[in-house]
C-alpha cells in the first residue's frame, strides 16, 4: 500500500471468535451494521521510514517515563518554611488594626 511517500505491508488474517461486529448508537440502543470476517494489518515497509521512526520514538518515550524516579537527598532552600510564621504575624497585624479602628468609633 502507497500513503504519500510512505509504503506500508498489508497483512490480512480470518477474525475467530465473537467480537467482530459493528454497532451504531440509534438512540438509546444499538444497532448491527457489518460482520468482519477478516482483519487488516497495516506495517511499514522499511524501517527507515517517517511512520516507523515516529512509532518507535512514541514507545521509547513511554518507557522512560515509567523508571524516572530519583531520591534527592538535600532539595535546597525550601520557599514555605517560613511561611506560617509570616501568615500569624499578618493575622496579628490586621487584628491590632481592626482593635484601633473599632475603638476610635
Amino acid at each position: 500500500l502507497h500513503l504519500g511517500s510512505e509504503v506500508f505491508d498489508v497483512y490480512k488474517q480470518p477474525l475467530q471468535g465473537d467480537h467482530n461486529h459493528l454497532f451504531i448508537r440509534q438512540g438509546t440502543g444499538l444497532q448491527g451494521q457489518a460482520v468482519f470476517r477478516t482483519k487488516l494489518t497495516f506495517r511499514p515497509h522499511s524501517t527507515e521510514s517517517f511512520t516507523h521512526r515516529k512509532m518507535t520514538l512514541s514507545l521509547a518515550d513511554r518507557s522512560q517515563k515509567t523508571s524516572g524516579i530519583k531520591v534527592l537527598s538535600q532539595v535546597g532552600f525550601d520557599p514555605d518554611q517560613n511561611r506560617y510564621e509570616k501568615i500569624k504575624k499578618e493575622e496579628e497585624k490586621l487584628r491590632a488594626s481592626l482593635r484601633r479602628e473599632s475603638k476610635q468609633k
